[in-house]
């Protein structure tokens, strides 16, 4: 092969496995956002989609009383039968171990995110552990 075309298939590989990485994040972040609301009490779940280890109760990585009361007024939307459309919408790479996922929650049908209805922000910082695995370290309102 020539070592043009190596370059460019290492740089296609590269960036195919950067994406997938990226995916599997934002799918994390949105369920982990989606468990959050709809099941706060499922420690085991929550516990999952943070690899946040036994010992931790996930639920203790929601971080400001913002975030607190935001959770708790989606919830209470959600109880009465409102739909919510959670979405990632920005990326931002901390180094090369810790990533930042801002993830838009709007209010109604899933089309309402795709129109830019205004929503709820919040980020998810996440981290690449000892054991190479992303974790999730915090969930907040920006700043």
């Amino acid at each position: 092969m020539h070592k043009t075309g190596l370059v460019a298939a290492c740089a296609a590989l590269l960036a195919v496995a950067c994406t997938a990485s990226q995916g599997d994040l934002d799918a994390r972040a949105t369920a982990f956002v989606q468990a959050l609301i709809e099941e706060p009490g499922n420690a085991e779940k929550l516990g999952r989609l943070a690899a946040a280890g036994p010992r931790l109760d996930p639920r203790t990585l929601v971080r400001g009383q913002r975030t607190h009361v935001l959770l708790a007024y989606l919830r209470a939307r959600q109880r009465q039968g409102i739909p919510l459309g959670i979405k990632v919408t920005a990326h931002e790479a901390l180094g090369a171990d810790r990533r930042l996922l801002t993830v838009n929650v709007a209010e109604g049908e899933q089309g309402a995110l795709q129109r830019r209805q205004p929503g709820y922000l919040l980020q998810l910082d996440f981290y690449r552990g000892a054991s190479g695995d992303w974790q999730i370290a915090r969930l907040q309102v920006p700043e």
